[in-house]
C-alpha cells in the first residue's frame, strides 16, 4: 500500500512539474505590433499603395504560424495548473471562451478578425480544464466517460486510497470535441501502470495535444480586404529556426480597385516567424509575385507583369521595409509589419 500511495502522489508531482504555463498565448499567435503609416521621402506610408498594403498584410498574416508551435509546446505544461489552482474553462489558452464551433475569436491589431481553431484528425477541438482539475486536486472518472463517477486524486492519503479502491479509473485530455463535447483522449490508470511508477503518464500529458491549428483571416485592410487560411502543424517541442513546423495556405486579398489576389503559402516556421519559404499570388489582371521568406527574418518580394518586375518589397526582420513602385519610382515605408 506504501508503494502505491508513493506512486499515486507521484501523480501530483508529475502534473506540476511544469508550474502555471502562461496566458500570453495570444500575443504569442498574433503579435501585438500595429502596423504605422511613417512617411517616406517620395511615395508617402505603404498605406498610401494598395498594393505594399497586401504584401505588408500577408507578410503579417504569415507569422500567426508561429504560435502554433509555441502553442503545442506549451498548452501541455498546462497540466501543472494544480499547483497555481484550478483554473476555468476557458482560462489558460490566453484566447478567451471558444464559439459553439470550438474557435477561438480574436481581433489582430491591424483589425483583422482571426478565428483560431484545433483540429485533431477530422475534429475541432478547445481546452478546458473543468473535468480535469479542481480546488482539490486531479480528478480521475471510474469510465471513460465525464458523466461517470468521479475520484479526486489530492495530496492526502485518503484521497489516494479511495482512488486505489476504485482502480481502474481514467484521467481525461484537457482538449474537448466540440461535436460531442467529449474528451480527445483518455489516460488509463491501473494497478499495472502504478506498479511501473507511472512512467508513461508524464509523457502522456505532455505529448496529448492537437495535429494542427488552423487560422482564418479576414477583414478589412488599408485598401481592401483579406481571406486567408494558415493551417500549421502542431508539434510536441517548441519549432526552432533549425527545426521548424510545416504551415501551409491560401486565400485572396480583394483591392478597393476591383483586382483580385489569389494567394498560396508553403512555409517552414520557427518560434519567431517564418525561416523559409513563399507566398506565392496571382492577380485577376495577370499579375504575379512572389515573397521569399529567409533564415534570419526577413523577406523580399516581387510583383511582376508579363514577366517584368513592376514593385519590389522588402521587409527586415525587426518589422520595419520599404515598397518600391518601378514604374513610378516611388518607394514607400513599412513600420511595425512583425508581430511583437
Amino acid at each position: 500500500m506504501k508503494k502505491y500511495l508513493g506512486s499515486l502522489l507521484a501523480v501530483v508531482v508529475i502534473a506540476g512539474i511544469c508550474g502555471c504555463g502562461d496566458n500570453k498565448t495570444k500575443e504569442k499567435l498574433l503579435g501585438t505590433s500595429v502596423l504605422t503609416a511613417t512617411t517616406s521621402a517620395t511615395g508617402g506610408s505603404f498605406t498610401s499603395s494598395p498594393d505594399a498594403t497586401s504584401m505588408t498584410a500577408l507578410y503579417k498574416t504569415s507569422f500567426m504560424g508561429a504560435g502554433a508551435g509555441n502553442f503545442s509546446y506549451s498548452s501541455p505544461q498546462r497540466y501543472g495548473a494544480p499547483t497555481c489552482g484550478a483554473p476555468s474553462g476557458s482560462e489558460g489558452t490566453g484566447l478567451g471562451t471558444p464559439n459553439a464551433d470550438g474557435e477561438y475569436v480574436i481581433t489582430d491589431p491591424m483589425g483583422m478578425t482571426v478565428k483560431i481553431k484545433f483540429k485533431n484528425g477530422s475534429d475541432t477541438v478547445y481546452m478546458n480544464f473543468d473535468k480535469v482539475f479542481t480546488s482539490a486536486g486531479l480528478t480521475c472518472y471510474g469510465s471513460q466517460s465525464l458523466s461517470g463517477t468521479q475520484y479526486t486524486l489530492g495530496r492526502d492519503s485518503a484521497s489516494v486510497q479511495s482512488l486505489i479502491a476504485a482502480l481502474p479509473v481514467y484521467i481525461p485530455s484537457i482538449w474537448i470535441k466540440a461535436s460531442t463535447g467529449a474528451p480527445m483522449s483518455w489516460y488509463t490508470l491501473n494497478s499495472a501502470k502504478l506498479t511501473a511508477g507511472l512512467t508513461d503518464l508524464g509523457t502522456w500529458m505532455q505529448s496529448n495535444f492537437p495535429d494542427t491549428m488552423v487560422n482564418t483571416v479576414t477583414g478589412a485592410i488599408a485598401g481592401g480586404t483579406i481571406n486567408m487560411t494558415m493551417t500549421t502543424t502542431n508539434t510536441a517541442g517548441r519549432p526552432t529556426a533549425a527545426n521548424p513546423v510545416a504551415m501551409t495556405g491560401n486565400g485572396t486579398i480583394t483591392l478597393d480597385t476591383g483586382e483580385v489576389l489569389t494567394v498560396t503559402s508553403n512555409m517552414s516556421v520557427g518560434d519567431h516567424g517564418p525561416v523559409s519559404g513563399t507566398q506565392t499570388f496571382s492577380s485577376s489582371l495577370g499579375r504575379s509575385g512572389v515573397m521569399t521568406f529567409k533564415s534570419d527574418g526577413s523577406m523580399d518580394g516581387t510583383i511582376s507583369m508579363s514577366g517584368t518586375v513592376v514593385a519590389t518589397i522588402h521587409i527586415n526582420a525587426d518589422g520595419t521595409g520599404t515598397f518600391t513602385d518601378v514604374a513610378t519610382g516611388k518607394t514607400y515605408s513599412i513600420t511595425g509589419a512583425k508581430p511583437a
